[in-house]
């Protein structure tokens, strides 16, 4: 059976390239034949009568000549009779032989009107034949006329139609002049054509032949598509899934072993299918990445271990204002929006986003998910760029809310810090959680809080201040005492990277700085100056006026000797 439809095949390839070769050879000849056509009526018909309407235009002239040298001789009468006679036999000669040329152009007409000649022009043509016979007619009984009247002596009369025969022979010059303009057009038009016809003819064939290759290899890829296209198929599936495609399922086209390992492709695919759907489900809920490592069951993975790791804190201010009385389903809205823009900043820098609690986001950055050197920079990178993303999301409060007036303003607080976490799978037997926990992660949770009693929004950690401080302006804040800790810590607020940051907010910094110093030192006349020259450049800088209130109040109110410049916070 087989061996039966591949000789069809090929049976069918060679009877369409003869069938093509055929029609090929028809179009030709049917189109040279019309040349052929053309060109005989052209031979037949149009250059004989262009030849015959010259040979008219010359003899009438050389008429003229003879007549006019006729009628001065006539009209001079002192001139001899044989001279008269023998010029007026000149005349004879050309007008006879004028007539003659005009009505072989008409016999020609007649013969291409009865035959194949076009209609249309043989119609255009004849009457301007017919007019040129009757003006060259006209021209000879005028002529007549006018001899007679010299023969009488009316020397008068004779000139008067002179000078109408002067005006004739100009229109019958135009007549003649019309018609060869014609047939030259018209021999000019049919050249064009039977060039473009000709041109038509060889672009045909070319089609054609194109037409009969292209046909040939379809057949033939037909002919041999049924025998290769299944193990074909097979393969670029199999490259298909190692590209990570996992949608395509192959058609069983056959019941042999091909069949049957197509089918079980089929099926392994689908278990394929299933694992991805899977990772992608807990990928909503956990990073695709942790999930990658989890299903390859990395032993790296299944053990807790201590790690130096930057973790990230951000929270809405003032939610609960913000979400009151809004419904259920608009705070939903709302928060999901907030999430889906504020996260994009984490996973572009390639941090692990741990969880939310409530509107909060808890981030993390370390190995082996980022480059150990990295991760304090891309997480300070990543706080950066939160802000535009909450700048996008205010506009986009309208539509969320359904407010056109009194929308509330959303602004966030963030809160970095690097150190040593505990990392890993953390939970019971029964329920597991990859995350990070210890001191570190609870800094950071602190340090968004702090920047409630500072008047800031981005605060970090000393570690991630000596981890990312080449790459970023940063302003230490103050040294504190945050609840649950004995260690006091220095936190620092991060501007901006270098090179970006205004230079006014830089000197801002600096004059702060000189009053931190001051301050710790106990100096506070010099502290006192210092915040007030840093709230001259930036008068909203809520740090400066803190530090200026609480200079003043140990001014007042001097501390103990062991004083050390550590402010101890008394709320998260």
């Amino acid at each position: 059976m087989m061996k039966r439809s591949i000789a069809i095949k090929i049976f069918s390839i060679a009877l369409s390239l003869l069938l093509l070769m055929v029609v090929v050879a028809a179009v030709s000849i049917h189109s040279a034949r019309g040349m052929r056509n053309e060109m005989r009526e052209i031979a037949d018909c149009y250059t004989p009568l262009t030849q015959h309407i010259a040979r008219v235009n010359i003899l009438t002239l050389e008429q003229g000549i003879f007549r006019e040298r006729l009628l001065d001789l006539v009209e001079a009468r002192s001139v001899e009779r044989d001279a008269i006679d023998q010029q007026r036999g000149l005349y004879e000669e050309k007008s006879a032989a004028a007539g003659r040329e005009t009505q072989e152009a008409v016999v020609i007409l007649e013969a291409c009107a009865a035959g194949t000649a076009d209609p249309v022009e043989i119609a255009r043509l004849q009457p301007m034949v017919a007019t040129i016979a009757k003006e060259q007619k006209d021209l000879l009984d005028l002529s007549a006329r006018i001899l007679e009247l010299l023969d009488q002596g009316e020397s008068q009369a004779a000139a008067e139609l002179r000078a109408l025969l002067s005006k004739e022979r100009d229109e019958f010059q135009t007549s003649v002049d019309g018609l060869r303009s014609r047939l030259q057009a018209f021999d000019l038009d049919s050249m064009r054509e039977a060039e473009e016809r000709e041109g038509r003819i060889v672009w045909l064939s070319i089609v054609i032949t194109i037409g009969a290759a292209v046909s040939g290899l379809l057949f033939a890829s037909l002919a041999t598509g049924g025998l290769v296209r299944p193990i074909r198929r097979l393969l670029d599936g199999t490259k298909a899934i190692e590209n990570g495609d996992l949608s395509l399922e192959l058609p069983v086209t056959t019941g042999d072993e091909i069949g049957l390992l197509t089918q079980s492709f089929n099926h392994m695919i689908g278990q394929l299918r299933l694992k991805e759907r899977i990772k992608d489900t807990f990928g909503k809920y956990i990073d695709p990445r942790i999930v990658e490592r989890l299903l390859q069951a990395d032993a790296g993975m299944a053990q807790a271990e201590k790690r130096v790791m930057t973790v990230f804190f951000s929270d809405i201010a003032g939610f609960t204002g913000i979400s009151e009385g809004m419904t259920a389903q608009g705070i939903v809205n709302l928060i999901n929006q907030y999430f889906a823009m504020m996260t994009q900043p984490v996973a572009q820098n390639g941090g692990i986003i741990d969880k939310f609690i409530g509107d909060a986001i808890m981030a993390f950055w370390g190995p082996p998910f980022v480059v150990a050197e990295d991760h304090a920079r891309l997480a300070c990178q990543t706080a950066l760029e939160e802000f535009p993303k909450l700048e996008e999301y205010q506009r986009m409060m309208p539509e969320l809310t359904g407010l056109r007036k009194g929308l509330p303003q959303v602004n966030i607080r963030i809160g970095i810090a690097t150190g040593e976490v505990v990392v890993g799978n953390i939970g019971s037997e029964k329920t597991k959680s990859y995350t990070v926990m210890g001191d570190t992660v609870n800094l950071a949770s602190r340090l968004e809080g702090v920047n409630k009693q500072y008047g800031t929004r981005l605060l970090v950690s000393e570690e991630t201040f000596q981890m990312a401080g080449e790459t970023f302006e940063m302003r230490e804040i103050d040294s504190i005492l945050v609840v649950g800790k004995s260690d006091p810590v220095r936190i620092y607020e991060l501007l901006g990277r270098r090179g970006e940051v205004p230079a006014a907010r830089l000197e801002m910094r600096q004059q702060y700085e000189e009053g931190l110093a001051a301050y710790r030192r106990r100096d506070w006349d010099q502290a006192l100056a210092a915040f007030e020259r840093s709230l001259q450049l930036q008068p909203e800088d809520a740090p400066s006026k803190i530090f200026l209130e609480r200079v003043r109040h140990l001014r007042e109110n001097p501390p103990a000797a062991d004083w050390d410049g550590v402010w101890q916070l008394t709320r998260k």
